[in-house]
């Protein structure tokens, strides 16, 4: 009896608290809008905003909406906020109306967040936004105070709307203060806009892992900036920058960015690594923003790292949720190639019509 006891004392006090999810859709969910859930955050502990456990907030439909996660909220690396598409309206790999989205028209930003411990998982993120002003209509724009990590996989941020104006960003990350912070980016698309698709900006002692992404026809496609401080360590692997306007890979102060380690990131422009530079993958919808590699991109195709062991984040689905490698080894980009024979299952899946 005591072994018993002392087993689930063990347990309750050892084990992270089970997640808390709460939904958001324009009705019959928990909140209407981002704000309710970050008023109910901040009313957690007793008013304090202290996470005791993982909060989720899971979005039903595509939402017409700016977030902003600031304010009294207290997350750490197993408490922390996540947003998530509802497994029901998920997109398959492109954007499709009315599957789960944030998206506005705001001229700063879509999604803001000062929080320390943030996930998105399997969203559309976009900014409507044609003229400037502000941030100039950024997708999402992170800002962590010191220690923490952001985790952003299987999610796609899209600019609309054309526009003139050369600011606008897909995912800026900026940390500032002292500490240490780790950048998850996988399996995720960036696409038109019109200064970075990912831009991140990093410290000494931060960790920066970019893994299994497609960039496609921005200002610039990936640009690492290291001048907070060197960051500790830098991994690039298996991305796709293509058809950027100024350079699909660009390293500010590239000399001292650290412990890098790059591989199998394919450039159009020769501005990638390791060999794999100077070559066009071709996709099942380029013109449709359907980033699926197509069974005849032999650029892309078979010639990734296998990185379901990787030390720093080890995956092994793509960003449909489809098992790597479905060849010989994995691919490069945020998705697998599909022969001719599952396109049209797939395209069906993305419409919502199986």
């Amino acid at each position: 009896m005591k072994k018993i006891i002392l087993l689930i004392s063990f347990l309750l006090f050892s084990s992270p608290a089970f997640a808390a999810t709460k939904t958001i859709c324009a009705s019959g969910c928990d909140f209407t809008t981002c704000a309710g859930w970050v008023s109910y955050l901040q009313g957690l502990t007793g008013g304090t905003g202290v996470l005791a456990a993982p909060e989720i907030l899971e979005v039903h439909e595509s939402v017409a909406d700016k977030c902003l996660l600031t304010g009294a909220i207290t997350t750490s690396a197993i408490n922390y906020a996540e947003i998530k598409a509802w497994s029901t309206c998920k997109h398959a790999g492109l954007y499709v109306a009315g599957k789960c989205e944030i998206t506005s028209s705001d001229a700063n930003f879509t999604l803001y967040s000062t929080l320390n411990y943030l996930r998105i998982t399997d969203m559309i993120i976009s900014n409507t936004r044609t003229t400037g002003g502000g941030n100039a209509g950024k997708g999402a724009f992170f800002e962590n105070m010191g220690t923490g990590e952001y985790r952003v996989t299987n999610s796609i941020f899209r600019k609309t709307g054309g526009g003139t104006d050369p600011n606008n960003r897909g995912l800026d990350v900026t940390v500032d203060g002292t500490g240490t912070f780790k950048l998850v980016v996988v399996n995720s698309v960036f696409y038109d806009w019109l200064q970075f698709g990912l831009k991140a900006d990093l410290r000494a002692n931060d960790t920066g892992v970019i893994y299994g992404n497609t960039s496609y026809g921005n200002g610039v496609g990936f640009q690492i900036t290291c001048d907070n401080g060197s960051p500790n360590v830098l991994r690039l692997k298996d991305n796709i920058g293509d058809s950027n306007t100024v350079g699909d890979f660009v390293m500010t102060d590239g000399a001292a960015c650290g412990t890098e380690s790059r591989a199998d990131n394919l450039s159009s422009d020769a501005t990638g690594t390791s060999g794999d530079t100077a070559k066009n993958p071709t996709y099942v919808n380029e013109a449709g923003r359907d980033f699926t590699l197509s069974s005849a991109s032999t650029d892309a195709k078979d010639a990734g790292t296998d990185l379901s062991a990787d030390g720093d984040y080890a995956f092994s689905t793509d960003i449909k949720g489809t098992t790597r490698p479905q060849g010989a080894s994995w691919d490069i980009g945020a998705s697998e190639a599909i022969s001719s024979s599952t396109s049209a299952v797939t395209i069906l899946d993305a419409l919502g019509e199986l």
